[in-house]
């Protein structure tokens, strides 16, 4: 056990070192409550010895500093005083101690003090283990090793929420064996526990990022949350996957799909928005992919991107305008608004929005100069030209070919 002194008098430091190295333990000292504080960050600390008078920061304000830093961590206080008043001790228990010394210290009594504290902290390690496996055996699947459902649900949530307000994309993995009941049928239960076991393996030697969940859904089916990683991202997840599976060879004899144990999987990529989108929803929507894949022979992946929410960009001089199709598109869209042609042409090109709606009107309307990079062929946007006069196109004849091929919405 180490045990820090907390001590301004050489004697009685002296003295204490002397009686704790008697005792079979190691001593380490701290002048002032501010050196003590110091110490505690970068030492082992089993007990501390703790004197109420202190130059600076007395005994008090230090172990109440010292609850404060060591927070769910319990380390045993006792004070040291020549103060033996009721209400010097209960000053001293107030202030987060845990028992009382009386100076002169006798050392059958600082053994007695420290073999108590000893027992009390040995329980209280007892009592975090036994937690810590508890929490372990209901965060984890028994069988498989991999998160269970529950601790999926409550990690994906926190993780879809930082997703949403980093506007990350997020991918929905979910995947089962192919024809277990059959195989289970013909090798028996203990072999598809086996299988299980195989296949979460090779899960969990895929998915590896400490932002990455990888669990067991239920019966055979498994699921993956994928922080980050859009659909070329999932789809070189989901591909590793079948080949490390086709890899492993688990014979399967009874399959109609293969002669060895395959996987099908469905998937949901989506940057989360902030109103509709919700972490259940990705999960159905790969739910749903899962069942396209094995509708469609099993053993491949399927991949739905599913963006409810898209970037809008409004673009227009006049505010009521922008407010007016600003309220239409709140509840379904990201928007962005610019009315300074500048402004406009950086968003466009930074930003790469999925829909850019322009006001043509020669009197309040812009059509951004990089209109064109937007139409490229790597571009995904949509156009939608507002025209609020009939000769709104006829304003801009250079960019006639550009919004020919946009769609011409009147309000």
């Amino acid at each position: 056990m180490q045990i820090l002194v907390v001590e301004d008098s050489s004697t009685l430091r002296a003295g204490m070192k002397t009686m704790i190295a008697s005792l079979g333990h190691s001593a380490v000292f701290a002048k002032s409550g501010e050196e003590a504080l110091q110490m505690v960050g970068s030492l082992s600390i089993d007990m501390i010895i703790m004197d109420i008078e202190l130059p600076g920061l007395d005994g008090y304000e230090t172990t109440m500093l010292f609850r404060e830093a060591l927070c769910d961590h319990w380390v045993p206080i006792i004070f040291v005083t020549g103060n033996s008043s009721d209400d010097s001790v209960l000053k001293a228990i107030d202030a987060g101690g845990d028992d009382y010394l009386v100076k002169p210290v006798s050392q059958t009594l600082l053994q007695a003090k420290i073999i108590a504290m000893q027992r009390i902290a040995d329980m209280q390690a007892n009592l975090h283990e036994l937690n810590r496996k508890l929490s372990e055996q209901s965060e984890t699947d028994p069988l498989t090793g991999l998160s269970n459902r529950r601790y999926f649900n409550l990690r994906a949530v926190d993780q879809f929420e930082t997703a949403r307000r980093m506007a990350l994309s997020v991918a929905i993995m979910m995947m089962d064996i192919d024809q277990f009941k059959v195989y289970n049928d013909n090798y028996g239960h203990l072999q598809g526990d086996s299988c299980l076991q195989q296949v979460s393996r090779v899960l969990k030697s895929i998915v590896r990022r400490n932002t990455d969940l990888v669990a067991r859904f239920g019966g055979e089916e498994f699921i993956i949350m994928l922080q980050d990683c859009d659909a070329n991202g999932a789809q070189m997840i989901a591909d590793e996957i079948m080949a490390a599976i086709d890899q492993a060879a688990i014979p399967h004899e009874y399959s109609a799909v293969s002669d060895h144990v395959t996987l099908s999987i469905g998937v949901c990529v989506i940057v989360p928005d902030r109103n509709l989108v919700e972490l259940q929803d990705c999960i159905k929507i790969a739910d749903e992919q899962l069942y396209k894949a094995k509708n469609r022979g099993r053993a491949q992946a399927v991949i739905e991107q599913s963006n409810k929410m898209k970037t809008t960009l409004i673009v227009s001089r006049e505010p009521e305008t922008i407010k007016s199709i600003g309220k239409v598109l709140t509840s379904k869209s990201i928007i962005i608004t610019s009315s300074d042609q500048e402004e406009c042409n950086e968003i466009i090109t930074q930003v790469h929005p999925d829909i850019v709606i322009c006001d043509v009107r020669p009197e309040t309307g812009i059509v951004p100069d990089d209109l064109s990079l937007l139409m490229a062929p790597d571009r995904q946007s949509d156009f939608i030209v507002v025209e609020l006069s009939s000769g709104a196109q006829k304003s801009y004849p250079d960019k006639s070919s550009l919004l020919s091929d946009s769609h011409i919405l009147s309000i």
